[in-house]
């Protein structure tokens, strides 16, 4: 019984991790300065969701960027391809 207990936690953290990295690297900070770009500096952000594809023709990165202040929630789309 302990080890598909150990096993579950185990993917557990590897997902977390796994999520962490993904949502807080490289990508995640230019998604997230380019919708600042795109909005100014009176929201906060935080990246929503990311799509990373690779093929013979580059990286295609894709998300959304939740950007919130007191008045508004606002979600923007964000996109670049990297050669």
């Amino acid at each position: 019984m302990r080890i598909p207990a150990a096993a579950g936690v185990g993917v557990v953290a590897a997902l977390g991790v796994f999520l962490a990295l993904l949502l807080g690297g490289e990508s995640a900070s230019k998604a997230q300065a380019m919708a600042e770009q795109q909005l100014g500096s009176a929201y906060q952000y935080h990246v929503s969701s990311l799509n990373i594809a690779k093929n013979s023709q580059g990286t295609f990165v894709a998300g959304v960027v939740t950007a919130w202040n007191a008045k508004e929630i606002r979600h923007v789309s964000v996109r670049w391809e990297e050669h």
